[in-house]
């Protein structure tokens, strides 16, 4: 009871002065406000374009275009899911690299851990790397693609000794 009647009381105060603090605090929440709205409306306008979506598509594409030579390195936040600028940049644009490699990066909860797979053939010129690194872990992405590549080509070479 005693805090409703102090709360009250404060908006006797507005008559004499007190609505500037209102009217302070109102400016850092219109900017909070329209930021969240802002990053709503971007997501809806950005949706991710699954990796089923994507394959089909790229082949086509990366068969009728002159490649940059060379390895484009393209982060993106999961595999499984395409940043639609990427498909901008590859179907709309028209440009795309001899490899194009698509990396995440996943962090875990273990301080000190480095994983790696890559996936060489989802489509011809496109390889998915995804590294699972621990949060204090200092990571040398290339040391990781060029280890990653050695295997994986070691990898291909004993499995096409074996058929």
């Amino acid at each position: 009871m005693i805090d409703e009647l102090f709360f009250l009381s404060t908006f006797l105060k507005i008559p004499h002065g007190a609505f500037w603090s209102f009217f302070i605090a109102s400016i850092p929440l219109i900017i909070i406000v329209t930021f969240i709205r802002g990053q709503d409306k971007l997501r809806d306008l950005l949706k991710p374009i699954p990796l089923e979506d994507f394959l089909p598509k790229y082949p086509e594409t990366c068969a009728s275009l002159n490649k940059i030579r060379g390895s484009a390195l393209c982060f993106i936040g999961d595999v499984r899911n395409i940043s639609p600028y990427l498909t901008q940049v590859f179907f709309q644009n028209e440009s795309m690299y001899e490899n194009n490699v698509l990396a995440s990066i996943n962090i875990t909860h273990n301080p000190f851990d480095v994983e790696t797979d890559l996936d060489c053939n989802p489509a011809p010129g496109l390889h998915e790397f995804t590294f699972t690194t621990g949060f204090l872990e200092v990571v040398d992405i290339v040391a990781l693609w060029e280890s990653a590549v050695e295997t994986s080509s070691q990898l291909s070479v004993a499995i096409s000794r074996c058929s």
